[in-house]
């Protein structure tokens, strides 16, 4: 699920604009910030590849040319023809990259495509301790949590305000709080309450 607020729309702009310049983009953010619903608003061209982050090099060089089957013995091959045709390359949980890919991956940008990493926090770090080269070609933006104000707007028609306080409270990961939310409205539809106090809550959260 896609939560907009002003910091996620910024974002969504951001990296648009990113990818019509053709620069690319590092978006840091905690478990369940909305890092892979951000990404998934990205429209798929055809000139947009979207790649897992595990494997081994030559697989991950094969997925960024596009090639379902990869062969070891071909990665420059690989390297060559994503040098000679630019895409759009979007690399969710990319924290999980082995740093072999990176002198990859920074010889495919300075050809002209445009990379969208998005990770958890330690990226950054990793990025700035091991890839320095790497990370002076990436735009950073940190995505952070949803504000509570920004969260109860999305249940206020069934939630009381202090009911969902104890939600938001108690735990900064958006996809936890969205389970004890749908959690709440499941109890309070089968027993035919109309809001969810903090009765409810406190059924759900330990």
């Amino acid at each position: 699920m896609f939560v907009t607020d002003e910091a996620r729309a910024h974002c969504l702009g951001a990296i648009r604009s990113h990818i019509d310049r053709k620069d690319s983009l590092l978006i840091t953010a905690n478990y369940g910030c909305g890092k892979t619903a951000l990404l998934k608003q990205m429209k798929n061209t055809s000139t947009t590849v979207r790649v897992r982050s595990l494997g081994s090099l030559y697989q991950l060089l094969a997925r960024i040319a596009g090639v379902k089957d990869a062969n070891p013995r071909h990665k420059d091959r690989y390297l060559d023809y994503r040098c000679e045709h630019p895409a759009t390359i979007i690399i969710d949980e990319a924290q999980d990259l082995p740093h072999a890919i990176y002198p990859y991956l920074k010889i495919v940008m300075d050809a002209g495509s445009s990379i969208i990493l998005a990770g958890l926090p330690e990226l950054f770090d990793a990025l700035k301790d091991r890839h320095p080269d790497v990370k002076s070609r990436l735009t950073h933006i940190k995505l952070e949590p949803l504000t509570e104000g920004d969260m109860f707007k999305l249940v206020s028609d069934d939630f009381d305000p202090d009911a969902f306080s104890i939600i938001y409270g108690s735990s900064f990961d958006m996809r936890e709080m969205m389970s004890h939310i749908k959690n709440c409205r499941d109890y309070i539809k089968a027993n035919n309450i109309t809001t969810v106090g903090i009765d409810t809550v406190m059924k759900f959260i330990e």
